[in-house]
């Protein structure tokens, strides 16, 4: 009796772990694949940047503030700019692995806000 509860629960455990790691494998190919795109374009604005913010720090984030060079540190040139009366409008191609572009607002060389917009 006692063999069968401890295969039970070996069981359990190895069934939880093996859900646990194909969970992350499709989540690592969804995003890798560009998957699973969110029906509804997100607005972003927000007002605090990463604890650490000089100009060479290499993240993988946006912040409201956050400066031309680390944008192109952190995701290279945009695939497109265009100029407003304003400031500047960067679109990059997929920076959610969602299947969408993001288009970045800049005025007076720090981010202001961005969209994430479905690729035509």
């Amino acid at each position: 009796m006692i063999g069968f509860i401890l295969r039970f629960f070996k069981g359990i455990v190895l069934g939880w772990l093996m859900s646990l790691v194909f969970f992350m494998v499709k989540r690592i190919l969804a995003k890798a694949l560009g998957g699973g795109a969110s029906p509804v374009p997100r607005q972003h604005n927000r007002q605090s940047p990463p604890p650490s913010s000089d100009d060479g720090d290499i993240v993988e984030t946006i912040w409201v503030g956050m400066n031309t060079a680390q944008l192109r540190t952190s995701f290279g040139h945009p695939k497109k700019t265009d100029t407003t009366q304003t400031g500047e409008i960067w679109v990059y191609p997929n920076l959610n692995g969602q299947g969408t572009e993001t288009a970045i607002t800049i005025e007076n060389g720090t981010v202001q806000s961005w969209r994430d917009r479905k690729i035509a």
